[in-house]
């Protein structure tokens, strides 16, 4: 299985293919999963108010610890995407990560089959 679906993903981005309709509430709910604090939104710095180049970085916190960050060209973009970059994190999916094991690596890894991957669904509350 993972022969056919491997060689598909060579190159992608597996966060940009993972839709989020609200990205600060699913990290309000993985961070209270984990018995972790409600995440603050701050703005570290501006630039360019009021103009075509302004530029707003925010960071999210968690018990006062930086756990996502980004810039955007509003704060309310800004800060999704920083929301975004905190789940990437929180995931372990982020950029400095390192890439899936191929050729002689592979037969290092030691997999729990009866263990299920965590899922998005999983943190959101039902209704």
């Amino acid at each position: 299985m993972g022969d056919l679906i491997v060689p598909q993903l060579v190159g992608k981005d597996i966060a940009e293919l993972w839709h989020m309709e609200n990205p600060m509430g699913l990290l309000s709910e993985c961070l209270k999963s984990q018995g972790r604090g409600a995440p603050e939104s701050r703005l570290l710095w501006s630039s360019a108010k009021n103009t075509i180049l302004a530029t707003h970085h925010v960071g999210i916190y968690s018990d006062k610890q930086l756990i996502g960050k980004s810039p955007g060209e509003t704060v309310f973009i800004a800060e999704e995407l920083a929301a975004r970059d905190a789940l990437k994190n929180l995931f372990k999916m982020a950029d400095n990560q390192y890439p899936l094991k191929f050729g002689r690596k592979v037969h290092e890894l030691t997999l729990d089959y009866d263990q299920e991957n965590p899922s998005a669904k999983n943190f959101l509350p039902t209704s």
